[in-house]
């Protein structure tokens, strides 16, 4: 009767690879948790600074349309249904500013000089200017009246 014992050839490396096998399992698993979590808090912060940006166009764009734009000095003032005014930051962030004409109640403005309740703001605030990966937060203001945001 042949009796085999621990001590076998091959029974170690055995043992050994498959502890190694179990130790590298987890070590890519908990790997992968610790990279998807990092980029989660990345696109966080991604989000953060695009909305601060949306929002400090706004804040730009009214402060130049309220201080800064008077019948001396038009070029500060607002260009209603213009092109996009891009607004870069120092911490490169930036946003893209468009106003447009807004109905109200269903009467339409009929002139170009339309008072100011009747503009949309709408700031488009990017994470990273000019990037594929940049995250887009967008923020619209109304002017004394409650509606929704347009796509």
């Amino acid at each position: 009767m042949i009796v085999r014992s621990l001590k076998s050839p091959g029974y170690t490396l055995n043992l050994a690879l498959i502890i190694l096998s179990v130790i590298l399992g987890a070590a890519l698993g908990i790997s992968s948790f610790v990279y998807t979590q990092l980029v989660l808090s990345q696109e966080a912060g991604d989000s953060a600074k695009a909305i601060t940006a949306a929002e400090n166009g706004i804040e730009k764009i009214l402060y130049q349309e309220r201080k800064l734009c008077s019948p001396a000095n038009p070029a500060m003032c607002l260009d209603v249904g213009g092109p996009p005014i891009n607004i870069p930051f120092a911490d490169n962030t930036c946003a893209k500013v468009l106003a447009e004409k807004r109905c109200v109640g269903g009467v339409c403005p009929s002139s170009d000089d339309s008072p100011a309740d009747q503009l949309q703001i709408k700031s488009i605030g990017e994470s990273r200017c000019n990037s594929d990966r940049a995250a887009k937060r967008a923020i619209c203001v109304f002017y004394g009246f409650e509606t929704g945001c347009d796509d």
